[in-house]
């Protein structure tokens, strides 16, 4: 795991532990203001676990990353994946999360889309999910905020075609999630164009809302 000097020194570990820790061979560093142990091999699971449960971040994947982790994916990756992290307004990454090498490229935005407050985060009925990576897990968007996070870019990122097709794949949405997203959703567009996508392709769920 990561260990955020935050999370280390409210269990009474100081900097100047923490720095003895560092020469001592007993910790490195994986970045300024987060740790690991000597030989674990770590990557953005375990900086993101860091992020949400440490520090308590309201950060979470979602968008096409969130459907492709999910399975929900239309196109195979080439190369470095692109990690879409999410966050309210004045939500800010940490500095060690932002210049380590991880094995994806992050993407970081603020984003207004649903009306909600803080303690809405990580919440299933709120289209949130959790995904676990060996001792970790993470908080990402479920397949119905997922796509709603998706059309939100267009057309500026991503096409009509992947659209239509990523909402091919969401057969067993959940009815009551997304009619809640529906009427939490600040973006006419995104409501619409989701209605569209969903008549055309007429899932089951689709006769569901209201």
């Amino acid at each position: 795991q990561i260990y955020s000097r935050a999370y280390l020194h409210k269990r009474g570990y100081g900097d100047h532990h923490l720095q003895k820790y560092v020469k001592a061979g007993w910790i490195e560093r994986v970045g300024v203001g987060a740790y690991k142990k000597p030989g674990d091999i770590v990557d953005w699971q375990n900086g993101l676990h860091a992020i949400q449960t440490q520090l308590k971040l309201p950060i979470h994947v979602g968008s096409r990353a969130a459907l492709s982790l999910l399975g929900k994916g239309q196109y195979i990756e080439l190369g470095k994946m692109e990690l879409s992290l999410l966050a309210p307004r004045k939500c800010s990454l940490p500095s060690w999360f932002k210049k380590h090498s991880w094995s994806v490229e992050i993407s970081f935005q603020e984003s207004t889309l649903f009306r909600e407050s803080l303690s809405d985060f990580g919440k299933k009925e709120n289209g949130f999910t959790k995904k676990e990576y060996g001792q970790v897990d993470v908080i990402m968007s479920a397949s119905e905020r997922a796509i709603m996070e998706y059309l939100d870019k267009l057309p500026f990122e991503g096409t009509y075609q992947e659209a239509l097709e990523l909402m091919e794949n969401l057969t067993s949405l959940r009815s009551g999630v997304v009619q809640s997203l529906l009427e939490k959703c600040s973006s006419v567009k995104v409501k619409r164009l989701f209605l569209h996508l969903a008549e055309k392709i007429n899932h089951p769920w689709f006769k569901k809302l209201d």
